[in-house]
C-alpha cells in the first residue's frame, strides 16, 4: 500500500489580483495564511508512492522537494518533507495531513513574489 502525493507550486505576489481558478478549493486557506493578492499555479504533479519510499519533485527556481510517506493512522497521512535549495534544507519536517487534505508551505522568494508549495496526500487505505 501507499498513497498518492500531490505537489503544486504556486507563485504568489502583490502584482495584480489573479487567483488561479485551479486553486479555487484552497482559496480560504490562501486568504487566511498569506497576504498576497495574486496566486498562480506553475506546477502540478501527482505520484503514487509506497509507504517508506521516497519521491522527489523538481520545483521552480531550482529547488527540490523530497517526500517520504510514513504511514496512515487515525485518518491522517504522515509525510516526511524536505525542501532543498542547493545544499540547504529550507524545510525539514513531518506533516500529519488529514486524508485527502492539503497543506500549504510558504517558502522561498521567487521572482517578484514567493513560492508556496501545496502538499496533498490520499491514502490507499
Amino acid at each position: 500500500g501507499g498513497c498518492e502525493v500531490r505537489i503544486g507550486a504556486v507563485v504568489a505576489s502583490n502584482s495584480g489580483s489573479l487567483f488561479d481558478p485551479r486553486l479555487a478549493s484552497l482559496k480560504p486557506q490562501f486568504d487566511s495564511l498569506f497576504p498576497y493578492s495574486s496566486y498562480r499555479l506553475v506546477m502540478n504533479e501527482r505520484r503514487r508512492v509506497q509507504w517508506g519510499s521516497r519521491a522527489g519533485f523538481d520545483l521552480p527556481g531550482g529547488r527540490y522537494l523530497l517526500v517520504i510517506p510514513r504511514e496512515y493512522k487515525d485518518g491522517r497521512v504522515s509525510l516526511k518533507i524536505l525542501l532543498i535549495d542547493g545544499s540547504r534544507a529550507l524545510v525539514d519536517t513531518v506533516l500529519a495531513l488529514r486524508d485527502e487534505g492539503t497543506f500549504l508551505v510558504g517558502g522561498p522568494r521567487h521572482k517578484q513574489g514567493v513560492l508556496i508549495i501545496a502538499i496533498g496526500a490520499r491514502s490507499d487505505r
